[in-house]
Order: C-alpha cells, then structure tokens, then sequence
C-alpha cells in the first residue's frame, strides 16, 4: 500500500489534465503563416495575392487556417445557401478584420444578401481537432448606409470541406450567431450549438446587403491536454522525493 502511495505521488503529476481547453484567435495578430500565394483570379488579369492565412493560439496550442470562398448564383433551401463555389482571390487583413475580395471592384468586406453571391469564411482546425464555434467578432460592419452592428445577421455550419475541388462533402445545420455585446469598436456574435467539428464556415445570412470583417473567434477543444508544469503539481512531485529520502534513512 505505501509503495502505490508513493508512486502516486512521484507521478500523478504528470497525468493532470490542463485546466482549460479554451481557444481565442485575435485574427488582428498573431499571424503565423501569410505565404500562401496563388495565381487564381475572377478577371482576366492574373493576381498574386493571399488566400489563406493561419493563425496560432498559444493557450490551447491550437492552429487555424482560414481561407476565403463565394457562392455564386446561389439558392436557398431551408436557409442554407447553396451553389458553385469559388475561392476568393484575395483574403485581407484590414483594419477591422478579415476581408475578402473577389474582384477589383470589390468591397474589402465578407458580404451578401443581395442575390450577386454570398462570401464566407472556412475555418479549418489544425492536426483534424474537433472543436465547438462558441464566439465570432468583427471589427467593421457595413450596409452601405450606416454601421448597425447589433443587426448584423451571421450564421455559421459544422462542414467537411474539400479546398482542392472546392466543394461541399457535408454540412451541419445552419446556427444562427446572436450580437451578444460591443467593446469598442469591435462587435461579438455567440452560437447555442455544440457541435464538434473540424471545419466550419461563418457567412451574412441577412436578406439584404451586408458585408462584416472578422476579427477573432473563439470556442473549446473536444480533446483536453497533459499539462506538466503546474506549481501545485512540481509540490507534489517534491513530497514524493522527500517521503522516499526519509523512509530510506528510517529503514
């Protein structure tokens, strides 16, 4: 009994779960990897231009790349948008967020609801972690005549997302995002799903014109991690050496 105690104590440590398996991305910084670049464009002038860009949390040691796609002559069933999709050509990083561009003449925005095609951004979580969307921000709104954030009206969906054919292989149910709050001039938008999933997408699910820039998302990790260097757990550590040291010197 008194060995199992002490081997419980050397390393029980080791074995603690990390106390938090919270996310946050501020999309306004901590940007790792911006050099993807590619010929594609949607004129007939080529464009060099960033297409994705990926980002690193150092908390929950989580990384997501996150690209830019349209919808173009787009229906709807049931609320959710459907149709060909292409790549964005450009995905910015602007004041206020994330922005998308599809042309030259395009607004630096992630827009739609006016029947032209729907903009949205694919999330994709590194090392396949499923995770739960519980927050989106964005630092600009715009609807061609003032900047009522609190109307913006996002939906997300849990997807399986295929970049090389850019298509669809599925997709969860539509969760609309509620404004939940402003701080400053960045707005945040909060989701009641808890879907666990690899790959999501965020889009304007208004009816009329809108276009947002994202400026961060939050969620949880499905898979928690070891976590090794917590004070409490090195003290436990250090009164396993001194039960051994002082039991060997009584034996």
């Amino acid at each position: 009994m008194k060995k199992f105690l002490i081997a419980a104590l050397l390393f029980a440590p080791f074995y603690s779960l990390a106390s938090g398996t919270a996310f946050n991305f501020n999309l306004s910084s901590d940007e790792v990897d911006a050099n993807n670049y590619s010929s594609y464009s949607t004129s007939s002038s080529s464009s060099s231009s960033i297409q994705e860009r990926t980002y690193y949390d150092s908390r929950s040691g989580l990384g997501v790349t996150i690209s830019g796609w349209a919808w173009k002559d787009e229906t709807t069933t049931n609320g959710r948008i459907d149709g060909t999709v292409k790549k964005a050509m450009e995905l910015g990083s602007y004041s206020g967020g994330l922005g998308i561009v599809n042309n030259s003449y395009d607004y630096h925005v992630a827009d739609g609801g006016n029947g032209a095609g729907v903009d949205f951004f694919l999330l994709t979580f590194a090392d396949s972690k499923k995770v739960t969307l519980d927050n989106v921000s964005s630092g600009y709104v715009d609807d061609h005549h003032k900047d009522e954030r609190s109307d913006l009206i996002l939906k997300t969906e849990a997807v399986s997302f295929d970049t090389v054919a850019g298509s669809f292989m599925s997709r969860g149910d539509v969760v609309s995002l509620a404004h939940s709050g402003d701080s400053g001039s960045t707005s945040y938008y909060s989701s009641n799903s808890s879907t666990l999933s690899n790959q999501w997408i965020v889009y304007v699910g208004a009816s009329v014109w809108q276009g947002f820039k994202m400026n961060g998302l939050s969620g949880s990790l499905n898979n928690p991690t070891v976590d090794v260097s917590e004070p409490g757990a090195l003290a436990l550590f250090a009164l396993g050496l001194a039960f051994l040291a002082r039991r060997k010197q009584v034996s």
